[in-house]
């Protein structure tokens, strides 16, 4: 169909909308046809009720037990449930203490104080303590353990110090404006018990200070975990959260199979349910007994492009993906206008966004471009996917560059796959999304040959920009970081890698019995502990 759709021009756009609205509209009709499923006697409206189990839906697996090797969309929606950092971002994009009860800089940024709290226990028990932190810091840094984080804190040249108990003292050479934000990336720094790996140094079940802890995975099935019964926070009862007892989550990678096993009673939770019914609920009401939430943080789509082989290696033929590739377009098709249109990994609401024009589609520019680089004729081109969760936006691609004779192969990888394909740089196109991002060094960072991210932007060096990082990075007064930033943004805006296209909706759907429920972040458990399904409760 989508082949068919590049020969007529404009019409693609209805087109591809129509697929997607075809790929959930058989399946959503059915579920609505079942009824609502019933609630048993529940306690009065509003008031938490302890007790009972959640089935739980989510569009993909986890990639890793190790809470420090987190990449996709299910380590990011699992790991949280287990595991805590010292600091986290809030929705307003501010860093906060979590694990931490306070903490102060020292020596213009190179060292910083973490005060811990104290009587924070591990789901083994144990307290955690200043030992835990530097523990776990130092298997970070140790690179033989393939942390994610591991390339940041040796760039930083990040050393821990137990003070005490529950004082730990980190001194850093450079990297102080973009510290914190650093140690926010989820549970990539987490505080995790040295107890949770073997003797081989490798992660067997991950032992955290979070809300609820690991009973068992079965990779590509389900993860079941249990309440964390000594966790630190306590509800409106006065006793500590969570208030259900266990949680079994079901990787269901379709959304129409996740929303028709809601309907139907057999989930009581679900992530990113099929985009149309959420389009459908925003216009009018969900069905009967269902709710749902949508909302925004700094979460963006992007199209990684690899500088380092033909044919994008030159600089034009990237300039022609920019000025062909139609955002709206692209919205309207995968995530029917729910998204936000923009060309940076930020929310257009965040301090860190900058008010920079979005490059216009312009066929004919890009067309000349292609002569240009020799390549009025086309070229065949594969595209990296992380599959399922990317595959329309992969399809939009192939269709949209169609248009200046950039015929797409789509080579769909699971986020395994994907993530171990990234590095070997054996591939020219990749489907990437980002998020948690409190500091533009996160995603900018990646710009840099030393960051274990350099591949997802498809390796692309420049000195300009490396220099302007650093700079940034270590200016602790946050508009001057905004202003060094806004200039490597218009840098790589300018030799068009990578491309973002648009902030993604986030959206959760289940049974009105599940009370309580408020999000922030791709987690399930927000990694500030201020929202998230800790806090919910079962009201039947």
């Amino acid at each position: 169909m989508v082949s068919n759709a590049s020969s007529r021009g404009l019409s693609r756009r209805t087109l591809l909308k129509g697929l997607t609205t075809a790929g959930i509209g058989i399946g959503l009709s059915r579920g609505l046809e079942r009824p609502p499923v019933a609630a048993d006697a529940a306690p009065a409206p509003g008031v938490p009720r302890r007790g009972g189990s959640m089935n739980i839906g989510i569009e993909e697996d986890l990639t890793s037990i190790d809470p420090y090797k987190l990449n996709g969309n299910g380590d990011l929606l699992i790991q949280g449930l287990m595991s805590q950092p010292l600091v986290a971002g809030n929705a307003a994009d501010k860093i906060e203490p979590v694990l931490a009860e306070s903490y102060r800089s020292e020596s213009g940024g190179k060292a910083w104080i973490f005060n811990l709290r104290k009587g924070v226990k591990f789901h083994n028990g144990r307290e955690m303590t200043g030992d835990d932190v530097k523990w776990s810091f130092d298997r970070i840094r140790d690179r033989k353990n393939g942390a994610v984080l591991s390339s940041i804190f040796n760039i930083i040249d990040l050393r821990t110090t137990v003070v005490d108990r529950y004082t730990v003292r980190t001194d850093i050479v450079t990297g102080f404006g973009a510290f914190l934000s650093n140690l926010a990336q989820s549970t990539r720094a987490a505080i995790l018990a040295h107890e949770s790996v073997d003797a081989g140094g490798t992660v067997t079940k991950p032992i955290g200070t979070g809300p609820f802890q690991f009973v068992d995975w079965k990779p590509g099935v389900q993860f079941s975990a249990k309440r964390h019964d000594g966790y630190w926070q306590t509800g409106a009862d006065g006793k500590p959260l969570p208030y259900i007892d266990a949680l079994t989550v079901k990787i269901v990678s379709d959304p129409s199979a996740r929303l028709n096993a809601l309907l139907a009673g057999g989930l009581d939770f679900v992530t990113q349910p099929p985009v149309a019914a959420a389009r459908n609920w925003i216009d009018a009401k969900p069905p009967e007994g269902i709710e749902f939430r949508r909302w925004f943080y700094n979460y963006s789509d992007y199209l990684s492009l690899n500088t380092r082989r033909p044919p994008f290696s030159d600089v034009r033929v990237r300039q022609a993906v920019r000025a062909t590739i139609d955002r709206k377009a692209l919205n309207d098709a995968v995530y029917f206008g729910l998204g936000q249109v923009h060309n940076q990994p930020f929310k257009t609401s965040s301090f860190w966004y900058e008010n920079i024009p979005i490059a216009p589609v312009d066929l004919n520019k890009a067309k000349s471009l292609m002569q240009q680089a020799g390549l009025g004729k086309g070229i065949d081109v594969t595209l990296a996917v992380w599959s399922p969760v990317n595959d329309a936006r992969a399809e939009v691609y192939q269709a949209q560059l169609a248009q200046i004779g950039m015929r797409v192969k789509l080579d769909k990888h699971d986020p395994g796959s994907f993530f171990a394909l990234l590095p070997t740089y054996n591939w020219e196109m990749a489907t990437l999304e980002i998020g948690t991002l409190f500091h533009p060094d996160r995603p900018y960072g990646y710009l840099s040959k030393d960051n274990v991210g350099h591949p997802y932007v498809g390796g692309y060096d420049d000195p300009r920009v490396e220099t302007l990082l650093a700079q940034g990075r270590d200016e602790l007064d946050p508009a001057k970081a905004k202003a060094i930033y806004r200039q490597v943004v218009t840098d790589f805006m300018a030799v068009g890698t990578p491309e973002y296209h648009v902030n993604l909706p986030l959206i959760d759907a289940y049974h009105s019995y599940v009370q309580g429920f408020d999000a922030y972040g791709r987690d399930l458990v927000a990694i500030n502990g201020q929202m998230g399904l800790h806090k919910a409760w079962l009201a039947k």
